[in-house]
């Protein structure tokens, strides 16, 4: 599914504003969203799946503005992945994934043979069925990382965005959740905000900056990785050293 943003605003009474002119984004594939800290990627993600109110603008999903869909709508739309849960609730993991079936419970919460299924087949995707019973606060921060993934798999969205899947992780729960990742791009549209530039480097067919609110640059990360520009939008200096990215130290 494709998704236009025009003439997107956002003002915070902090001062802050994020101002989004014209921005698009591809149907399917893996978009990164990348930028200094406070340059809203998160805000932008959070102003595309409803979770915040733009102060004018337009969202389009297929050309079907979001301020238009009800809030069941847009959960079969867009399921978004938090950076982590701040508070863990005593529930099991399993009915974390329940949550995520929601939208196709017409508000009873009553779940059939194929919201079963959806569930499984994320554990699954995940590699947590064998701990689906297991309380969060049991699992590793890893394992909760997946979780929130599989919660939003198991939405059964089109579009999935995700605002730093890999903050506080080990190389190799990274390597997990970049696999993850890629195995859903061939039917997803993917967006996800991250700030380790190998990462978006290696994983993202499209790139987006943000630099004090506004969109610094895009561009196909497949046919031209543009250095220059990802130097500017940090003020550091990578350089491409045999296929990685790597930050030049003074």
């Amino acid at each position: 599914m494709s998704i236009i943003l025009e003439n997107v605003r956002l003002a915070y009474n902090t001062g802050f504003s994020l101002e989004i002119e014209r921005l698009d984004f591809p149907d399917g594939g893996i978009t990164g969203i990348l930028g200094p800290n406070g340059s809203g990627k998160s805000t932008l993600l959070k102003i595309i799946s409803g979770i915040l109110t733009n102060d004018s603008g337009n969202i389009l999903i297929d050309e079907k503005d979001i301020s238009t869909m009800t809030n069941v709508q847009l959960a079969r739309n867009i399921s978004y992945v938090p950076p982590r849960l701040d508070n863990l609730p005593m529930i099991r993991l399993y009915n974390l994934l329940e949550a995520g079936r929601y939208p196709y419970s017409l508000g009873f919460g009553i779940l059939d043979c194929k919201d079963n299924e959806k569930i499984d087949e994320a554990l699954n995707v995940c590699d947590l069925y064998d701990k689906k019973n297991y309380f969060l606060n049991q699992l590793s921060s890893g394992e909760l990382q997946r979780a929130l993934i599989a919660k939003a798999i198991a939405q059964d969205t089109d579009i999935i965005l995700m605002d730093e899947p890999f903050s506080n992780l080990d190389p190799s729960y990274t390597i997990k959740i970049i696999e993850i990742i890629k195995s859903l791009r061939k039917y997803k549209t993917i967006i996800l905000a991250v700030h380790d530039v190998n990462i978006a480097y290696f994983l993202c067919d499209c790139l987006v900056g943000l630099k004090n609110g506004k969109c610094f640059f895009t561009f196909d990360n497949r046919s031209k990785f543009d250095i220059e520009k990802i130097n500017s939008l940090y003020g550091v200096v990578f350089s491409l050293c045999e296929g990685n990215i790597v930050l030049k130290f003074r």
